[in-house]
């Protein structure tokens, strides 16, 4: 996957994630359904894992995620 898919993915899960707190499967569904080729289940997970350990997003409880301040810059 090259920086600009990842860049790409990452800004998408985070302008969704920004909207209000999503939970993991609805978050999936939107981002699988977004016609971008790259976008599998497995680059989603990784992207997921990727904006989690770094900060960007989140998890508020269960499978549901919010967006950070470092991840609000991180769309800017």
């Amino acid at each position: 996957m090259k920086d600009y898919e990842r860049d790409v993915m990452r800004k998408i899960i985070l302008g969704m994630v920004k909207k209000g707190s999503i939970h993991w499967t609805d978050l999936k569904k939107m981002i699988l359904g977004s016609c971008y080729p790259f976008a599998t289940d497995s680059t989603f997970a990784a992207q997921m894992r990727y904006l989690l350990r770094n900060g960007h997003i989140e998890r508020v409880e269960r499978g549901t995620y919010s967006i950070t301040d470092k991840g609000k810059k991180y769309l800017e």
